[in-house]
């Protein structure tokens, strides 16, 4: 019995140590910050967003032709609440941010992918790391309840949530538009 509980102590702490690993014990903090300008190379995805894994792989595919993708950050712009839009009517557009010599590489835009710009916009920003696969999903259940209190305070235009993953510093920026103030 004795050591049915040693095994089951290591396993447990094992796993808590993953997960404090993994950022679940991380702080969250946000703040107001601009973000952009830039400009990013995405695929329109409908559907659930745990499945949006896929569609960053396609786009991948495509742009490593022409393109070192180690060194592109990721961007996710997420236009649905989950809590209010059904699963399979979630929207979403999933790609990389990419510099203009980059883009001029590439030439001719894969079939499938679109050029956007996002200019500098003043957003409730909170950081979260990305250190394992878990990150992705833990990040979201940390930061979004903190910017939605931070909403409350400010006045943020609520139309899309986006999140940047920078794999070379190890984070994940979560960021959501703020409105002017009236």
């Amino acid at each position: 019995m004795k050591k049915v509980i040693i095994v089951f102590a290591v396993l447990v702490a094992a796993v808590l140590c993953f997960m404090g690993y993994s950022g679940i014990f991380s702080s969250v903090v946000i703040t107001e910050k601009e973000i952009g300008p830039f400009t990013m190379v995405v695929k329109k995805h409908t559907g659930s967003y745990y499945k949006t894994g896929a569609v960053f792989d396609e786009v991948e595919k495509a742009l490593k032709k022409s393109v070192d993708t180690k060194k592109l950050k990721g961007v996710g712009l997420y236009y649905d609440d989950p809590a209010k839009v059904k699963e399979e009517q979630l929207r979403s557009e999933c790609g990389f941010i990419i510099e203009k010599a980059d883009l001029e590489k590439l030439g001719t835009v894969p079939e499938g992918l679109i050029v956007k710009d996002f200019k500098k916009t003043l957003c409730a920003v909170g950081e979260f790391p990305l250190t394992t696969f878990l990150s992705y999903m833990i990040g979201p259940a940390r930061v979004y309840p903190k910017i939605e209190e931070f909403g409350k305070k400010k006045k943020l235009t609520g139309d899309f949530g986006m999140e940047l993953y920078d794999h070379q510093s190890g984070k994940i920026v979560y960021c959501m538009p703020v409105a002017e103030k009236k």
